[in-house]
């Protein structure tokens, strides 16, 4: 595990999580069982600003957090039961990541 890695209380890593066919999470992660990763703190990412891939966003973060679109953090754990890639982040991008503005529908509107 990298030195600049950034860790919650319980020392579980910050990372992006990519699914199969889920989508792409990120948040503080331990691993389960083959394919099977539990995320707390989870918010879905649709929609990014980056310079490249996942690993350039879990390295350097968004180029504008205004740009992006991430879910609300989930209230409990989120089970990812098809997860092809987790790639840790490093601090500044775990920072960044969670810079990004929550986006939500709220239907009492």
């Amino acid at each position: 595990m990298s030195n600049d890695a950034q860790l919650n209380s319980e020392g579980l890593p910050y990372v992006i999580v990519r699914g199969s066919d889920s989508g792409v999470v990120c948040g503080y992660a331990e691993h389960v069982k083959d394919s099977v990763v539990r995320v707390y703190e989870a918010r879905q990412m649709y929609e990014w600003d980056s310079t490249f891939v996942l690993i350039d966003l879990a390295t350097i973060g968004v180029r504008n957090v205004k740009s992006c679109r991430f879910s609300v953090p989930s209230g409990g754990p989120v089970l990812v039961l098809d997860a092809c890639a987790i790639i840790q982040c490093t601090k500044i991008a775990a920072e960044n990541l969670c810079d990004v503005p929550t986006e939500c529908h709220d239907d009492k509107e």
